[in-house]
């Protein structure tokens, strides 16, 4: 009894202050109103209202209600505006918060692809090195033999030294991927060419240079180790061009994280750089105020002039297909335009309308199609890069009917 006593006066006690509160101020649910003026006043409002303008008009809209229903000594009216104001506020808090969440477990998983890629190419490293000292070995002893018969003074050891010589250097292009059916048969034909002039040297053979005649073997050699050669150094030179793309796709991608409200990420088709909210509703033209973003995609290009750039539209399901996808087209087109506005060389830049054919999102929901309605510039991995013709004829007036 004592205690339910002692918490019946704590609460009556708690009320009168409110009631006081209430009273002395002039208006109703002053600790509503305050509180949402304190979460106006952050640092990250300014941030918050930047990013979701109509949420955070909406809000000041209702508190502007509850001040004003506050002041008429509408008491019901101005409690109800102000739990909206705060509410509103609050819905625009939690979505900017799960964009920053959203943007930092993108940035977690580059840093994962970046160091699966990095663990992946070590052991291809590892890998490639054993195989390579395996084959070296191989020719190594294959050339102590060609030695000694050059010694001999057999016919055909300037023929099966000119082979050796392409094998060892086709190995030295390509060891790793040379360890395979190709390596083998060329390495295996010399081989036998070299067993063949062995036990045909001066002193097992019945007579000069005959033996030399009788065999195709060192000749065949040395058109398969030319052979061999042919395809080991164009593929070098692939495999070469591919890693340095590696790393440079690696390095912008280290820049594109750092880039405001852009979200990177690394696929096989290269490197994706979204950004979303560049148009207006309805419209194809870039937002004036959304320009810079698109400039620093345009110097990230511009810091990596060996990769070439497609921008790609997207948008969230629309009735018409057919409109959609035009839509997504121009969009692209625009800012393509603004890349080449912007110094991107025009060689190095197409643009590609996708309709709503890819979403990244639940387009059952309204952030989910937010997400959706995005342009993506995708620095492109060769075998992802095609010669490209430079955007060109594009209507960039709105079209307020798509």
């Amino acid at each position: 009894m004592k205690r339910r006593a002692q918490s019946a006066l704590r609460h009556c006690a708690l009320a009168a202050v409110i009631a006081v509160g209430g009273a002395c101020s002039g208006g109703p649910r002053l600790v509503d109103l305050g509180a949402y003026g304190q979460a106006r006043s952050t640092p990250s409002a300014a941030e918050v209202a930047r990013r979701y303008p109509k949420l955070s008009a909406e809000a000041d809209a209702h508190y502007a209600l509850a001040l004003a229903a506050s002041r008429a000594g509408q008491v019901a009216e101005a409690r109800h505006a102000a739990r909206l104001a705060r509410a509103t506020w609050a819905a625009a808090e939690v979505y900017a918060e799960r964009r920053g969440f959203r943007a930092r477990l993108a940035e977690l998983q580059n840093q994962q692809r970046l160091v699966e890629e990095q663990i992946s190419a070590a052991r291809t490293r590892k890998r490639d090195a054993a195989r390579a000292e395996e084959l070296k070995a191989r020719l190594q002893a294959l050339s102590a033999r060609a030695t000694a018969l050059r010694a001999s003074g057999h016919p055909a050891a300037d023929v099966l030294s000119s082979a050796l010589a392409d094998l060892q250097r086709a190995a030295e292009f390509d060891a790793a991927r040379l360890v395979q059916t190709d390596e083998l048969q060329a390495r295996t034909t010399f081989e036998a060419a070299l067993a063949w002039a062995e036990a045909d040297a001066p002193e097992t053979r019945s007579a000069p240079a005959v033996g030399h005649a009788r065999s195709p073997l060192p000749e065949r050699a040395r058109i398969e180790a030319k052979a061999l050669l042919t395809l080991a150094e164009p593929r070098w030179a692939e495999d070469r061009h591919l890693a340095e793309t590696n790393r440079a796709l690696a390095e912008v991608l280290r820049e594109a994280v750092a880039l405001p409200e852009a979200e990177a990420t690394l696929e096989g088709r290269g490197l994706v750089v979204t950004l979303r909210a560049l148009f207006r509703d309805g419209e194809t033209t870039l937002n004036p105020e959304r320009l810079p973003s698109v400039g620093a995609i345009a110097a990230l290009a511009q810091r990596h002039p060996d990769l070439d750039v497609r921008v790609e539209g997207h948008t969230d399901p629309r009735k018409d297909a057919v409109a959609a996808l035009r839509l997504t087209e121009d969009r692209a087109r625009s800012a393509a335009e603004a890349l080449v506005a912007a110094g991107v060389s025009a060689a190095r830049v197409a643009s590609l309308g996708r309709g709503a054919d890819q979403p990244v999102a639940d387009n059952e929901t309204r952030d989910g199609r937010v997400r959706n309605r995005r342009i993506e510039f995708v620095f492109l991995r060769p075998a992802h890069a095609p010669k490209m013709a430079p955007p060109e004829g594009i209507n960039r007036g709105g079209d307020p009917a798509r």
